[in-house]
C-alpha cells in the first residue's frame, strides 16, 4: 500500500510535534518543557553539554556550597529528569585539581563522553581530555589513568573533533614568541598518540606572526576531510579583523583556500564580536556574524556572508555576499543546518541585566522564518550554554537561570522543531521526476543550467547517504536507500524527496 507523504512524517515522528508550534516548549519533556534544578547550593551555573544518541543529555558545570564551588557532571534522561542511574543520584562529582575547567562535552556515541578542557600547570596550561564511561566514572583504559594531557607552550583554547574512524582530534590555539599557532594532534581510540599523524602524532602550524595582535579562535568545524576554523586578530587600537583558516587532515594548511590556507574577507570592527559557521552541500559555508562598533559609531549589527569553497566570498549571495538578519543584538555562537536546509541560529541577545537566550530560524538565504516561534524567534530570560537536535529534531537547550530571579539554577529544556517542514515559498524551480519513486529520479531545471552542480542527498536527520555531481543526463540511482523521506540539495534549493 502506498503511502502519502503526511502519513509517512506522521510514522516518523510523534503527533505532538507535528501539530505544536515549532519554537513552542514540547510540554512533554520536564515540568511543561523545562527542568530546572537547585543543587541546595546558592549559585548554579552550567557552561557545557552533550547530547548523546539516545537523547539523553549531559551537562557540566558548577554548583555552589559554602565556602566555594564543586564541580560537576549531571545526567538527564530523555524525557529531561535527573537520571538516577548516573553518578550519585545523577550528579559526578570531577575530582581533578581545582585549576581545570572543561570547555568542551563530546559524545562518543556509545554512552561514553570526553572532556576537554585547559588546566593551569604553574606558569603553564596543559590540554586536557578525560573520558567518563556510562556510569560517570573516569575509563581509566583511556590515555594515562583516564586522561590525556598535552603540554605545549601558552595553551589557551581547545577543541576535539571524532574521526570516522574514531580517532580523537585535537585542535589546540597558543601564542607563543609572537606567533599564533595551531596544534593538531590525533590519538586513537585508546587515548594514545596516533604516531602516524605529524610527528610522533602531533603537527604545528604558524598561523600568524605580529607582535602587536592578540587573536580568539570561534570555532573549528570538520570540514572536506579538514577543518575549517574562524578567528579574529585583534590590534593595540582596537581593531578587529574576522578570517577563516582551512587545514588538510594531516594538520598543514590548505594552500588552494584563501591566501595560503588563510582567507580575510575584510571584516573589520573596534570591539566584541562573535562568529557561528555551517557547511552547505557543496563545500561552501555560511558565517553568522556578529559585530560591536563601541568605540566608533556605538552601534551593533548581526549579518550572514556566504562564502565559496576557496574562502572568497560568494558575491552571489544577498548584496555581494552579506544579508544583515535585523536582529542587531543577537550574538551567535551555533548554527545547525536541517534536513530541509534551514538554519538554526543559538545564542546570546543583550538585556538590562545580561544576555538571554536566543534560537532564531532562518531560510538558507537569510531571511527569518517567521513559522517558527510564531515571529521567527525563541527568546528567554536564560544565560545561553549550548543547543543541540535530538533524534526526532526536536531542540535541546541547556542555560542557567538569571542571577536576578534568585541564585542561578541548571536548566533543561526541549523546544518543537519538525526538520521535515518545507513551506511552498522555499521552493524552487529546480524539480525531480518521478517523486515518489521507487529506483531514480532525473532533476530538472526551468531556468538554470545544472550540468556539474555539486548536490547532496540527505535523510530525515541530516545525515549525508549520497553526494556527487549533477551529471549531463541528470538522473541520480537511489538504489540501496531505503523506504522514506529524503532531501536533495544544492547549493541555492533543497526538494523532498519520498523512496518507495
Amino acid at each position: 500500500m502506498k503511502c502519502f507523504n503526511f502519513i509517512i512524517a506522521l510514522c516518523l515522528f510523534p503527533v505532538t510535534q507535528l501539530l505544536a508550534q515549532d519554537g513552542s516548549y514540547d510540554t512533554s519533556f520536564g515540568n511543561n518543557g523545562i527542568t530546572i534544578t537547585d543543587f541546595e547550593g546558592e549559585a548554579d551555573i552550567a557552561r557545557q553539554m552533550a547530547l548523546q544518541p539516545d537523547g539523553s543529555i549531559w551537562v557540566y558545570g558548577h554548583k555552589s556550597f559554602n565556602i566555594g564551588f564543586e564541580k560537576i557532571i549531571v545526567r538527564y534522561a530523555p524525557n529531561g529528569l535527573l537520571d538516577t542511574n548516573f553518578g550519585n543520584n545523577g550528579i559526578v562529582l570531577v575530582t581533578e585539581q581545582d585549576d581545570l575547567n572543561y570547555t568542551q562535552l563530546l559524545p562518543l556515541g556509545d554512552g561514553t563522553v570526553l572532556a576537554a578542557g585547559i588546566q593551569e600547570n604553574n606558569s603553564q596550561n596543559d590540554f586536557i581530555i578525560t573520558k567518563y564511561t556510562v556510569t560517570g566514572s573516569i575509563d581509566t583504559s583511556f590515555g594515562s589513568n583516564g586522561t590525556i594531557t598535552l603540554n605545549v607552550d601558552n595553551e589557551e583554547e581547545i577543541f576535539v573533533h571524532l574521526t570516522n574512524n574514531n580517532t580523537i582530534t585535537l585542535l589546540g590555539a597558543t601564542e607563543s614568541n609572537n606567533e599564533f599557532v595551531l596544534v593538531m594532534a590525533r590519538y586513537l581510540s585508546d587515548g594514545t598518540l596516533d604516531t602516524t599523524f605529524g610527528t610522533g602524532g602531533i603537527a604545528t602550524t604558524v598561523l600568524e606572526t605580529n607582535p602587536s595582535l592578540t587573536y580568539n579562535i570561534y570555532e573549528t568545524l570538520s570540514y572536506n576531510s579538514g577543518f575549517l576554523i574562524s578567528y579574529s586578530s585583534l590590534a593595540q587600537n582596537q581593531n578587529r579583523i574576522v578570517k577563516f583558516a582551512k587545514m588538510n587532515g594531516n594538520g598543514t594548511l590548505d594552500t588552494s583556500f584563501g591566501n595560503a590556507g588563510i582567507a580575510n574577507p575584510g571584516i573589520a570592527h573596534d570591539a566584541y564580536t562573535q562568529v557561528a559557521l555551517t557547511v552547505l552541500p557543496n563545500d561552501s559555508f555560511m558565517a553568522l556574524i556578529h559585530i560591536s562598533r563601541y568605540f566608533t559609531t556605538g552601534q551593533s549589527e548581526t549579518y550572514f556572508s556566504r562564502y565559496l569553497s576557496n574562502g572568497n566570498l560568494d558575491l552571489s549571495y544577498a548584496n555581494n555576499g552579506i544579508r544583515d538578519v535585523g536582529y542587531f543584538e543577537f550574538a551567535p555562537y551555533k548554527i545547525i543546518r536541517q534536513a530541509n536546509s534551514r538554519l538554526l541560529a543559538y545564542g546570546g541577545s543583550s538585556g538590562i541585566d545580561g544576555p538571554t537566550v536566543t534560537i532564531i530560524r532562518f531560510y538558507e538565504n537569510g531571511f527569518m522564518d517567521n513559522s517558527f516561534s510564531g515571529n521567527g524567534v525563541f527568546s528567554q530570560d536564560m544565560v545561553p550554554v549550548g543547543m543541540r537536535l535530538a533524534p526526532d529534531g526536536a531542540i535541546l537547550g541547556v542555560s542557567s537561570t538569571p542571577w536576578y530571579s534568585g541564585f542561578e539554577d541548571f536548566a533543561v529544556y526541549r523546544l518543537n522543531n519538525n526538520p521535515l517542514r518545507v513551506e511552498e515559498n522555499y521552493k524552487s524551480n529546480v524539480g525531480v521526476f518521478p517523486n515518489p519513486t521507487s529506483d531514480f529520479i532525473m532533476v530538472s531545471c526551468t531556468e538554470c543550467s545544472l550540468r556539474n552542480i555539486p548536490y547532496q542527498i540527505t535523510d530525515a536527520f541530516g545525515r549525508v547517504v549520497i553526494r556527487g555531481k549533477i551529471a549531463e543526463t541528470p538522473i541520480i540511482s537511489l538504489e540501496g536507500l531505503a523506504t522514506g523521506i529524503y532531501y536533495l540539495a544544492t547549493a541555492e534549493t533543497t526538494v523532498k524527496l519520498i523512496k518507495k
